[in-house]
Parts: C-alpha cells; sequence; structure tokens
C-alpha cells in the first residue's frame, strides 16, 4: 500500500491524528508531491477549516495544474462564499481536462 493510499485509508476511517502525522512526514519528505498537498486540502475542508483547506488546494494546483480534483474542490468552495463566475471557471478549467468528471458538471 503506498503513502497516499495509507493516508486516505486513515481519513476515511477517521484516523486523523494518524492521517496528520503521515501527511507530515510525506510533506516534509516530498514538498513537491501535489497529491500530498490534496489530500490534507481535503481533509481540512472535511474538518471545517475552509481557508487552510483553499491554501492547500491553491498549492496542489500550483504544484500539477492538471489535478481536475483540487480545482474542482476548489471551485465548489469558492462557489459556496458566493464567487459564482471564479468558481465556474474553475470548474470550466476541471472539465476541459476531464469533459466526463461528473462533479465539475455539478457546477456549471
Amino acid at each position: 500500500m503506498s503513502v497516499h493510499q495509507r493516508i486516505l485509508a486513515a481519513m476515511v476511517q477517521g484516523r486523523l491524528p494518524q492521517a496528520r502525522a503521515l501527511l507530515a512526514r510525506q510533506l516534509a519528505a516530498h514538498p513537491g508531491d501535489a497529491v500530498a498537498w490534496f489530500l490534507p486540502g481535503r481533509l481540512l475542508l472535511q474538518q471545517g477549516q475552509p481557508e487552510a483547506g483553499a491554501a492547500a488546494l491553491a498549492r496542489t494546483l500550483q504544484l500539477d495544474t492538471g489535478h481536475a480534483d483540487a480545482a474542482l474542490d476548489l471551485g465548489m468552495l469558492r462557489a459556496a462564499a458566493g464567487a459564482g463566475a471564479p468558481a465556474v471557471a474553475r470548474a470550466g478549467g476541471g472539465l476541459a481536462r476531464h469533459p466526463a468528471h461528473g462533479r465539475a458538471l455539478l457546477l456549471l
């Protein structure tokens, strides 16, 4: 099982301290790991920390401009905050890269 799979399993199973520890180790060892930035973005959103989650998602997109899920999560977060046009543009970017992505279609 990869480190990303272990982190995701810990998140899904509610073992958040373990997920945070695994993420911290992975990011310390591999600060350019876009997936390792995406996972805490999701975790922070789940924990009700939208600003910190948005920052991690934005870092994901800096490292991997083609990360559709990060683009979609950030777009949905912005849409919820009332930033409709930027959210649709962000979702549109995700759709351009992955036209069959169901979550992106929900924003349009």
